[in-house]
């Protein structure tokens, strides 16, 4: 009897969903899919090589996003109410391990990113992202338009944030999480003083950073100087293996697993360099395609977003969105020599299983409050009452 109950509720909330989100879960499910596939097809026959397992990669990504999901039943199962309690409790661990890496010698290729847990890597800044939010969200919403103490105390509890990040150093996330925040207070309405006093704090961490570490500047300044033009420089020579990568796969590409690019040629492709294999494999077709289910899925989340009314749910959703498309636009550009090098992941593509995660909360967390948005009230379960 119980069995049937449920059945029947959960009936009832499949039937309460509109079909713009319903179509936005499978979208979702359909780009998870979609990067584990292609991260098999690009790294099955090098890690084959290598590591004498094609599935050496797909595996460790393939647990991780198990274990996303099973993080979304619990995030779906859990009251809303206690959302902001998980926001503060995750933003404090993860601003300690980020302040915890500067204190290690710890790192791979020279960045300082990871905690060492027994056999994991546990990538702070990543698994950051929806907590920050969450505590953003509800900074935010106290009153309709902050107030001097509300921002400085705003500043004050991303300063360990940003701080740690650019100390580590990890410019390229420090951006995207300034870029993120500035948006979100942007579009609160704010009047020109807390304004400015936003684009100073930006400002101010971007320049410490580029005080603390000048090359990151004459990065910058060499991917300009050099672009279109050959270079013994070790970041702007990957740029242009990228670059012919994707020339090489041309219109159609080369076929699904047969590229040309190794570990050797272009270092870390399957991370920081997928979507270049991914042109390689199939083709301007292929990106065509991309291009097309972006389209399709900002298309989808843009109409469950116009219909959110609560203030801390629409910078929530807002946030969630903006993690997932920079990230695509600054990989795609990286990819397309557009931009430096910054180790930005596509998101559901590339590998890591931090990355994935992260990817796979937010979407999640958008998914439930468009949800809670739209849901009508379900029957509630009658209470006997007994006769004296």
């Amino acid at each position: 009897m119980k069995i049937r109950k449920q059945l029947l509720h959960y009936q009832l909330v499949l039937q309460s969903t509109s079909v713009s989100l319903y179509w936005l879960i499978w979208i979702y499910l359909f780009w998870i899919t979609f990067g584990l596939f292609i991260l098999y097809s690009t790294t099955g026959f090098p890690s084959a090589v290598i590591y004498k397992n094609s599935l050496f990669f797909i595996k460790k990504q393939f647990c991780w996003t198990i274990l996303s999901f099973v993080i979304i039943i619990a995030l779906f199962k859990m009251k809303k109410r206690y959302f902001f309690l998980i926001g503060k409790i995750g933003t404090t661990i993860n601003l300690l391990a980020i302040n915890y890496t500067l204190l290690t010698n710890f790192s791979i290729n020279g960045a300082r990113r990871w905690v060492e847990i027994g056999p994991l890597l546990y990538q702070p800044v990543e698994i950051e992202k929806p907590f920050f939010l969450l505590c953003l969200s509800q900074l935010l919403t106290k009153t309709t338009e902050l107030k001097y103490k509300e921002f400085v105390f705003l500043g004050l509890i991303t300063l360990g944030t940003f701080l740690g990040i650019f100390l580590q150093p990890d410019f390229a996330s420090g951006l995207l999480y300034l870029s993120i925040l500035f948006i979100i207070i942007f579009l609160q309405q704010l009047s020109y003083k807390h304004l400015i006093l936003g684009i100073g704090f930006c400002l101010s961490f971007i320049l410490l950073n580029i005080f603390l570490h000048p090359y990151q500047l004459n990065r910058i300044i060499s991917f300009i100087q050099t672009l279109g033009s050959e270079s013994t420089n070790m970041n702007i020579t990957q740029l242009n293996q990228s670059f012919e990568t994707i020339i090489r796969g041309g219109f159609f590409g080369l076929g699904i697993g047969c590229g040309q690019t190794t570990f050797e040629s272009l270092p870390v492709y399957y991370a920081d360099f997928i979507f270049s294999v991914f042109l390689e494999n199939f083709g301007i077709f292929g990106s065509m395609f991309f291009f097309l289910f972006l389209s399709v899925y900002t298309s989808f989340y843009l109409s469950n977003f116009i219909k959110l009314i609560k203030k801390p749910d629409v910078i929530i959703t807002l946030g969630c969105f903006l993690f997932l498309i920079l990230q695509t636009c600054i990989h795609l550009g990286v990819t397309c020599n557009l931009l430096p090098i910054t180790g930005i992941p596509l998101p559901f593509v590339s590998y890591g299983g931090n990355a994935q995660l992260a990817c796979i909360c937010l979407f999640s967390l958008s998914v439930r409050l468009f949800y809670e948005n739209s849901r009508p009230v379900l029957p509630q379960k009658e209470k006997k009452v007994i006769s004296i």
